[in-house]
């Protein structure tokens, strides 16, 4: 049982970290100012691994070396210490790898769920929230192509719905990869 709720425990906050890290990332390739409310929880969440970071790890173009270096290395900190916790050592050290890569594809894709969602829930409450704009850019390139192929329905945008069916769909794949 204490195994359990420490397998938790740490699940949650490699995934609050990694997931704060990944929209880092992606508000840094999108070029959003930091000084917006979900730029600030970011930097104030991942600073302490960014920063540091970031002396070795410089931009490269438009990409945040450091925070997706921060990434992995919470993810395989994770997958590590879940094979401790569980398996009393890493018997299986050759799949610590690919364990890292499907525990970044299933946090960008719940990453990807969560932005949608908001962003749906904002444009259908109340638009003009202080929140709206910085989830409408974040949204914007994720649901553009689809908008291009689907027109809107009786007035209704229904391309977050299609993203979040895909998504979803990706998720279950992800979760049929049995390490």
């Amino acid at each position: 049982m204490l195994l359990d709720i420490l397998d938790m425990l740490l699940g949650a906050v490699a995934s609050v970290v990694g997931s704060a890290l990944l929209l880092r990332t992606y508000l840094g390739w999108l070029r959003m100012s930091r000084s917006n409310p979900v730029g600030v929880f970011c930097a104030a969440v991942t600073d302490w691994l960014v920063l540091p970071l970031r002396r070795v790890l410089p931009f490269v173009g438009r990409l945040d070396s450091a925070s997706v270096a921060g990434v992995l290395l919470i993810a395989v900190t994770y997958v590590f210490l879940l094979h401790v916790v569980r398996f009393h050592g890493i018997d299986y050290w050759y799949l610590v790898i690919p364990a890292t890569l499907l525990l970044v594809a299933h946090w960008v894709l719940y990453l990807l769920v969560t932005i949608v969602v908001v962003n749906a829930l904002f444009s259908l409450i109340n638009p003009h929230a202080p929140l709206a704009p910085t989830f409408d850019t974040m949204t914007r390139p994720i649901l553009a192509p689809v908008r291009r192929r689907m027109p809107p329905v009786g007035g209704f945008d229904l391309s977050p719905l299609v993203i979040l069916v895909v998504a979803q769909i990706l998720l279950y794949l992800l979760g049929q990869v049995v390490i």
